[in-house]
């Protein structure tokens, strides 16, 4: 490390006297640990070394400095504060540690081909689409090209979407992507459709844009990305505050609600794996990557573990001192929701749930679906529900005014309770 080669070299030369030199030094070693820290939380293979590293450089520089042994434990303190707080963090919704990459779980993740051409046909008529953790917009980005093809095919018809030289301010914007992970956001500009999208830095659970939009998606489990029901109610109130007159908040993610309620480890599906690192789940020339996973029932959490192990760089050299790239290991936490859930979340969020089907061509949901597709509207649109004639509708909140236990509790006798076998 830079930082540690500097302070040590410093040290050695016990040049204690050029109080200048010393100033510049410190300076250069602030901005050089600092900077060590972040790459190796992008990219680094070893995320504790470089906490270990930022400390030391730290201690040798006030060493060098012949600072109080005092002031020497608390820069050292402070430095280990600084670089935990720096790799500790957990980006996106969902919380990613490790030596986390763009790069790296794009390949992974994200919507495939039914997720985009679903999104497609249900947002083709909207003149205004909004998508919340976006990632590199790959569904927006569909949406762009559908609105070319159209005008491709037909010169008569004027496409949804206009083009970025009238859409640069986000009040005329009408693809409209938000995530809080600058990588994604760069990548989605820089892939084909990029530039018909307005990329918005920003956190779903708390977002003002001061406009509405005809639909607003959440594809491909986003919603599980958020770690609490409070983040999910605050995410559900800024859609309702961006949802326009007859707009559609439309959702996907994987069915939980049948999910065994008992808690499972790493190793627990070590039979299941393909090597150390767990279960293979994409293997292509330059990389194998693999996933593991473990269950906490009670915080209706997973944390799926990924590792991207690069392959020899010369297939033909198959020697054990061949080099190989570091390899790419993070984790996912994903807190997932059951379906009454989501309701219970949404109709306080003053949002309806008009639908919930079992896959995207309509499907009857049902609890061992593999799918659930939400489609929600604003409450205050949503139809008044049947009420046969003869029948009155009331909260369940107000059950206890309309009826107290005591008025009819000895009515009923204990024989009332009791089967055939006097249980």
């Amino acid at each position: 490390s830079w930082p540690r080669i500097i302070c040590s070299a410093l040290a050695r030369a016990n040049l204690t006297k050029n109080s200048r030199f010393h100033t510049l030094i410190f300076c250069l070693a602030i901005f050089c640990s600092s900077q060590h820290v972040v790459e190796i939380d992008q990219d680094g293979p070893n995320p504790p070394g470089a906490i270990c590293c930022c400390c030391c450089c730290w201690h040798h520089l006030f060493f060098a400095m012949k600072m109080p042994a005092a002031l020497r434990r608390l820069g050292f303190a402070a430095a280990f504060a600084l670089a935990a707080t720096q790799l500790g963090r957990r980006e996106k919704a969902g919380g990613r540690a490790g030596c986390f990459s763009a790069q790296h779980y794009l390949r992974l993740h994200g919507a495939d081909a039914e997720t985009i051409e679903f999104y497609r046909r249900r947002c083709q008529d909207s003149t205004a689409v909004l998508e919340l953790g976006c990632g590199d917009a790959r569904v927006l980005r569909g949406l762009a090209s559908c609105s070319h093809e159209g005008q491709q095919q037909s010169s008569a018809s004027s496409s949804s979407f206009a083009p970025p030289s009238e859409a640069r301010e986000l009040g005329s914007a009408k693809l409209v992507a938000m995530d809080r992970e600058p990588q994604f956001l760069d990548r989605c500009k820089s892939l084909p459709g990029g530039d018909d999208i307005l990329a918005v830095l920003g956190d779903m659970c708390n977002f003002t844009l001061n406009r509405t939009f005809d639909s607003i998606i959440m594809p491909s489990s986003t919603l599980f990305c958020l770690e609490s029901d409070e983040q999910v109610l605050q995410c559900f109130q800024s859609v309702r505050q961006h949802l326009g007159s007859g707009g559609e908040f439309l959702l996907d993610a994987y069915n939980v609600d049948e999910i065994l309620e008992e808690d499972w480890s790493w190793d627990d599906a070590k039979d299941t794996f393909d090597s150390e690192y767990g279960k293979r789940v994409k293997s292509s020339p330059e990389e194998d990557a693999f996933e593991m996973s473990k269950h906490d029932a009670e915080k209706q959490m997973f944390v799926c573990r990924y590792t991207h192990l690069p392959k020899l760089l010369v297939e033909e050299d198959t020697s054990a001192s061949a080099a190989r790239p570091p390899l790419v290991s993070y984790e996912l936490t994903h807190r997932y929701l059951k379906s009454q859930q989501l309701r219970r979340l949404a109709t306080a969020a003053d949002l309806h749930v008009r639908s919930i089907e079992g896959g995207f061509n309509g499907e009857e949901f049902t609890p061992d679906s593999s799918r659930m597709v939400v489609s929600c509207m604003l409450a205050s649109e949503a139809p008044d529900e049947l009420v046969p004639e003869g029948w009155t509708a009331i909260n369940c909140e107000d059950l206890d005014d309309e009826w107290e236990d005591d008025e009819f509790e000895d009515t009923l006798e204990d024989d009332d309770f009791e089967d055939k076998d006097g249980e």
